[in-house]
């Protein structure tokens, strides 16, 4: 088992079991990590429960997984922004509403509003109900492995401070215009 048989969900449902006791925690995280009840975990020996917990030695370690920005879920194909430029103000904004202050709790999200759905070659697929396919997306996005999100995740965090620069400029230039627009206006 590694990093690759756990999904944003499964990290989510990891993340909430912080505030458990060790043991408690430890439990609920090896029901989560293999698909399993609470009964089951609990009916282990401690040998069955100790060699468990021993296949979830690499959660004390990071994803390492080489960057993609194309994927395939679930027999669809997405393809993550790789520059600032590919990104819209909205992107910006939306981002700031759908952060809670917590990524764990928010990946799908952020992943789904980075995300563009492509066909198998590349190119952008039609959205007829932008929401509607956002949410679908969201939903889509809980049984992403982790190392892909994650990779992605350093990656735009390298990205973030020139994202930042695009949208200030971009948003001088429309504020420069707007008030020129004004000015003739009086």
């Amino acid at each position: 088992m590694n990093w690759n048989n756990i999904t944003i969900h499964q990290l989510q449902e990891i993340h909430s079991c912080r505030d458990m006791s060790d043991l408690e925690r430890q439990m609920n995280i090896l029901a989560i990590a293999l698909n399993l009840s609470m009964d089951d975990v609990e009916s282990m020996t401690l040998d069955k429960l100790t060699t468990e917990f021993a296949k979830l030695s690499f959660l004390n370690d990071l994803p390492k997984a080489p960057i993609q920005f194309m994927f395939k879920l679930r027999g669809r194909y997405f393809r993550l922004a790789k520059t600032p430029n590919e990104m819209c103000g909205h992107h910006f904004i939306e981002l700031q509403q759908v952060f809670n202050g917590d990524v764990i709790e928010s990946l799908h999200k952020i992943v789904a509003l980075l995300s563009v759905e492509v066909d198998f070659f590349g190119r952008n697929k039609k959205v007829v109900d932008a929401q509607a396919h956002y949410e679908d997306k969201c939903a889509l996005m809980m049984h992403l492995p982790v190392p892909l999100p994650y990779t992605y995740a350093l990656f735009f965090l390298e990205v973030y401070p020139e994202l930042l620069k695009s949208i200030l400029s971009s948003l001088t230039t429309e504020m420069k215009d707007l008030t020129h627009q004004l000015t003739k206006a009086q």
